[in-house]
């Protein structure tokens, strides 16, 4: 990513900074994959101490309880998103459940589309509730109609989860975010790329504790409007919170900026810059919700400037005394990658059942642990209930070109892909921020990357996959970003059905991919469900932005590319495709 980051070149390393200075050999990193024996460096970590804010005299902790789920909102929306059902029903009495040959758990509810994707469901023992939009149903809106549409949107929303009481009052509060535009354009081999329209309009939710901003994989919500003013979207993660007891500060600014020095060396990158640090709130989906310093990182792993170059991690420091535990950056959450060896004899993938979907994950090489914890927490979701098949684990490695052959029983033999790795437009590394370049454009040429060749992955390439998320910054440009987003796509889709990303930079532990990956495990649609779980995240709540191509643009922004007849699917559909004809993408502008 060639970033402009206002204000940060200005700074100067002096008495009001904090410089963790130290040497690290990446040949001793549990992550240093197949790089081979690295040179003791010299590392620097910057921490502004500046930036470290003063908390309050005290602040308080709040204790989280379960609140049940909405069923009576989510049935009163099952008509809007076409359901079979006209109530949610047990999962386990739908026949979908029973023809994949498992039961899912008895708190589980919900509702189908016909009989492919979930529409609706909720969790009756934590609480949790969506309802996923058929995309493309909706009846579109022209860039003029996009303010008004907005405006009346935010108006509905605050209207309906006040009167509905969807978000319980309690030690907190509740403000929407500004609504976004849920748009779409497509394209035919024969023409360039159909007119920008709207489809819905996402009102996200932010959670706070007095001014605080709340983080963490709790207190996600937010509606989706039609153009009628219809919810055709929803999502609630949210429970209740009451404060119990409070915590105040005892250490010194000073202490603070050591203390995410370590985190932020424990990540073992060539240098690291604190670029903000704020009192905020973290929801760890448990027991509590506690105070911490929240803040942000701009991390380089390698000396050498790449095309896809630095990362961006959000880390916690807690505030006073911790009752349940808190990331810490430096750790991964699971076991690492297996080893790879390219050279080996090709075997086949390993199912349960021959028609178990396989997944497969291949993590950036001598970089941030926080890939791991992604990878990990991505297939933790999709195996979450239903036995040892469907989804099994089928392929972790860390990553090598190689693996993106479609002719290689690697990437193309399998039905889903998270591919963990640094980012930019069509390109991701598989070493660090700056090297082993896959590249998705062939008009582009970077040193030492590999161009996936015709005809791409699917089954009219000679493979299996079906669906491959991209956890990285900007893979997946659209018209918000670029004209000519799509021409490089077509080499690709042979028999693919999507494409997930993001259009801008993202947070490595934004936290998305395990609530990703349990919808998938309910049969959830795979691109509405990206959609609704990125742009609920917390870890973007605040809105942050940086300079990217030139432009402002905010974090966290999900892309989405599809074959157009396919956009609903679920993971568990693996019909083998020919080459694509038409091509969808999903995005929300900003």
């Amino acid at each position: 990513m060639h970033l402009s980051i206002p204000g940060i070149r200005s700074h100067r390393v002096a008495a009001l900074w904090i410089v963790v200075a130290f040497v690290t050999a990446l040949a001793l990193s549990p992550w240093a994959g197949h790089a081979g024996a690295a040179q003791a460096r010299n590392t620097s970590i910057i921490v502004p101490t500046t930036m470290i804010p003063t908390p309050p005299a005290s602040l308080p902790v709040l204790r989280l309880k379960v609140v049940p789920p909405p069923t009576a909102f989510v049935n009163s929306l099952l008509r809007n998103v076409g359901a079979k059902q006209t109530q949610l029903v047990p999962l386990s009495k739908i026949p979908f459940y029973d023809q994949h040959q498992f039961t899912p758990p008895a708190n589980l509810i919900g509702a189908f589309h016909g009989t492919d994707h979930l529409a609706a469901f909720e969790d009756t023992q934590t609480g949790q509730a969506a309802v996923y939009p058929h995309l493309g149903t909706q009846t579109p809106v022209a860039a003029s109609g996009v303010p008004s549409f907005l405006k009346r949107a935010s108006s509905f929303a605050g209207n309906t989860f006040a009167a509905k009481g969807l978000l319980p009052r309690d030690s907190t509060h509740y403000v929407l975010n500004p609504a976004l535009p849920l748009d779409k354009a497509g394209l035919a081999p024969t023409g360039g790329s159909s007119p920008t329209t709207a489809l819905l309009a996402y009102v996200p939710v932010a959670r706070k504790v007095g001014s605080f901003l709340v983080d963490g994989p709790g207190s996600r919500s937010f509606m989706a409007f039609d153009t009628e003013m219809r919810v055709e979207g929803f999502a609630r993660n949210w429970k209740l919170g009451t404060t119990f007891t409070s915590v105040h500060e005892t250490r010194s600014k000073s202490q603070i900026a050591k203390l995410i020095g370590t985190q932020l060396a424990a990540l073992k990158p060539a240098n690291a810059r604190v670029l903000t640090v704020s009192l905020a709130y973290y929801d760890g989906n448990k027991g509590y919700m506690q105070p911490v310093y929240r803040f942000t990182a701009k991390v380089d792993y390698s000396a050498a400037h790449g095309p896809a170059a630095s990362d961006f991690e959000v880390g916690y420091v807690p505030i006073g005394k911790r009752y349940e535990a808190i990331p810490v950056l430096g750790t991964p959450v699971g076991s690492p990658p297996t080893d790879d060896n390219p050279g080996a004899q090709r075997s086949a993938p390993r199912r349960v059942a021959a028609t178990d979907p396989c997944v497969g994950r291949y993590v950036v090489r001598n970089d941030s642990s926080s890939w791991v914890s992604s990878a990990n927490g991505f297939y933790s979701g999709i195996s979450s209930f239903g036995g040892s098949g469907w989804f099994p684990n089928c392929q972790y490695y860390w990553a090598l070109q190689s693996q993106y052959n479609p002719a290689a029983a690697r990437v193309n033999s399998m039905n889903i892909v998270d591919s963990e790795g640094h980012g930019d437009w069509w390109i991701f590394t598989a070493l660090q921020d700056c090297c082993e370049v896959i590249n998705l454009n062939p008009a582009n040429s970077y040193v030492g990357d590999y161009k996936v060749p015709f005809p791409g992955y699917g089954a009219a390439a000679g493979g299996s996959l079906d669906y491959w998320i991209i956890h990285s910054c900007e893979v997946i440009p659209t018209p918000s970003d670029t004209a000519d987003w799509y021409s490089m796509w077509w080499n690709k889709f042979g028999g693919l059905h999507s494409v997930l990303g993001y259009r801008t930079i993202m947070y490595i532990a934004d936290g998305a991919m395990n609530p990703y990956g349990f919808q998938l495990r309910l049969g959830a649609p795979v691109v509405s469900a990206w959609l609704g779980t990125v742009i609920s995240l917390g870890a973007y709540a605040g809105g942050p932005t940086l300079t990217m191509h030139g432009v402002v643009k905010k974090l966290g922004r999900p892309s989405t590319i599809s074959v157009s007849s396919r956009v609903n699917d679920s993971a568990y559909d693996t019909t083998a495709l020919g080459r694509a004809s038409s091509l969808t993408t999903f995005w929300y502008p900003g």
